[in-house]
């Protein structure tokens, strides 16, 4: 179809130059997970830690929060191509059963970030945040069973694993650090 061109040679050429761009964030935005979620573990696990404190930390932690969030706007953009690729057939999964997750992940992936930056444009009072507690919700929802998804594919990448494979299992603790910093919210 002539009307598709255009937008599959901007795939094929703008959006790499979009993904450049917006990968140079990325290393950012992990150094100030570390430092939000290793805020987070102190003022969840320090009982006896001092009031002002605390709650200078718990700002420490929203304001970074908030960074994030600014830092990831148009993430979706990067998982552009996987989904392109999915939906030409160009993706093909060795492990059948935990492939045929990806489908779902990589649109329910696109979808969340799509719904993230809804959520972050009315935390910069861009949009009226009263009306957003759906969004919130599905954005949760959403985000936990990519997060449970991206588990079970590295688990099962773990156990065919040949011994001393140590990238599987770094993003098996980062996905499990994921789901008890927020379990901490």
């Amino acid at each position: 179809m002539e009307h598709e061109r255009p937008l599959l040679r901007w795939l094929d050429v703008g959006l790499p130059r979009l993904i450049n761009f917006l990968n140079h964030t990325d290393g950012r935005d992990k150094a100030l997970k570390v430092i939000q979620y290793s805020g987070k573990l102190l003022v969840a696990t320090m009982s006896r830690l001092d009031p002002s404190l605390r709650e200078r930390l718990v700002k420490m932690i929203a304001g970074l929060s908030l960074t994030r969030a600014v830092l990831r706007l148009a993430h979706f953009v990067l998982l552009l191509p996987e989904a392109r690729d999915w939906l030409l057939g160009r993706l093909r999964v060795a492990d059948e059963e935990a492939g045929a997750l990806q489908p779902y992940n990589a649109f329910a992936s696109i979808l969340n970030d799509i719904l993230d930056d809804i959520l972050t444009l009315a935390k910069l009072g861009l949009l009226d945040k009263a009306r957003l507690s759906a969004v919130d919700r599905a954005a949760s929802r959403l985000w936990l069973s990519c997060c449970l998804i991206d588990l079970y594919v590295a688990w099962r990448g773990l156990r065919c694993a040949p011994p001393g494979a140590v990238d599987t299992r770094l993003v098996v603790a980062k996905f499990s650090g994921d789901l008890v910093c927020s379990a901490l919210e």
